[in-house]
């Protein structure tokens, strides 16, 4: 679920010119050591600052999702320790995924993250199928 609610939050509800010009749903921007097999190539160009760095751009949707489910397991990501949203979000900080206000981060993505779990019930993270249709269905 909070991969879901990281997506809305770095997408401004999938609006964001990033998530449209590139299929990126989750701002990631091109790796400089972590090699991926989704990514196509640069994107589009980030404000001025947030460095030089281009946003990455995916053939679709679904590579986007793949990225952000590689980029944490190459983060070594235990899901054993992570139990709220504001854990997950501390591991994105951790790991420089973001650089903006973590307070505003993790207010946007517990929020979403309450909101999606109405419409789904339970408790916990979705396994990752659920979770690719819900991204894909989310971005279509």
């Amino acid at each position: 679920i909070w991969i879901v609610a990281q997506s809305a939050h770095e997408t401004a509800y999938w609006t964001s010119n990033v998530f449209k010009a590139n299929n990126n749903g989750f701002g990631m921007k091109m790796p400089s050591q972590r090699n991926s097999p989704y990514i196509l190539g640069p994107g589009t160009q980030p404000p001025a600052g947030e460095g030089p760095t281009p946003y990455a751009k995916y053939s679709n949707i679904e590579n986007s999702t793949r990225d952000i489910v590689h980029w944490l397991n190459y983060h070594n990501v235990n899901w054993n320790a992570i139990t709220t949203p504001q854990q997950y979000v501390q591991f994105l900080r951790s790991k420089n995924y973001f650089y903006g206000s973590e307070s505003t981060y993790i207010n946007n993505v517990a929020s979403f993250a309450d909101q999606l779990q109405g419409y789904i019930g339970g408790s916990g993270m979705l396994d990752i199928a659920l979770l690719g249709l819900l991204v894909y269905f989310a971005f279509r």
